[in-house]
């Protein structure tokens, strides 16, 4: 094949593969019966960008874990503080158990405030995990785990801030949507 083709080729290699990583994305949050709000969505896909990015495959949006990870992110919202220890002195492991799954959780924390529109200021969250150095246990690491196979994720927000909380397994949860369903 002459070289003259080959770049075409190539560009429309990868001009193929991320309209279907986009499809993929819109499909795996779009087609489940999981509901999220814009912020979550945005958060989602943006965590499943992120590890395409270190060629780890996307993790599909969980009931439970979603649950798990709104209500952390509303106790912090709401009862003004920052940790993993929910006002209730509760850890995230004890969280998870409570909440159904009996399978090891990893939890990622964020907050933000300020006038920035919110859409913004999530991206901005997620933008510092991914800044964060490789192969140390922080929170760029946790997301980049490929033993990973769900992921929950809450967005509140109140007033002028929003906290964010992922929830990640490697196990099965109970209130699975499978990829591509």
């Amino acid at each position: 094949m002459s070289r003259l083709l080959l770049k075409p080729l190539a560009i429309l290699t990868i001009c193929i593969s991320f309209a279907w990583f986009l499809c993929a994305q819109h499909c795996l949050a779009e087609k489940s019966d999981v509901h999220i709000s814009k912020p979550e969505r945005l958060l989602f896909e943006k965590i499943n960008e992120d590890r395409k990015s270190e060629n780890l495959p996307a993790l599909p949006l969980d009931k439970t874990l979603c649950k798990i990870a709104r209500a952390h992110a509303d106790d912090m919202l709401k009862n003004d503080f920052f940790g993993h220890t929910g006002s209730d002195g509760r850890h995230t492991q004890q969280r998870a158990r409570q909440a159904g799954p009996r399978v090891p959780v990893y939890e990622n924390i964020g907050w933000r405030s300020g006038p920035d529109p919110k859409p913004e200021m999530v991206l901005e969250i997620q933008k510092s995990f991914m800044s964060e150095p490789k192969d140390q246990p922080n929170h760029r690491y946790i997301m980049m785990l490929d033993k990973l196979k769900f992921v929950g994720v809450g967005v509140p927000q109140k007033n002028d801030q929003v906290a964010i909380v992922q929830v990640f397994t490697d196990g099965e949860p109970t209130e699975t949507t499978p990829l591509g369903q």
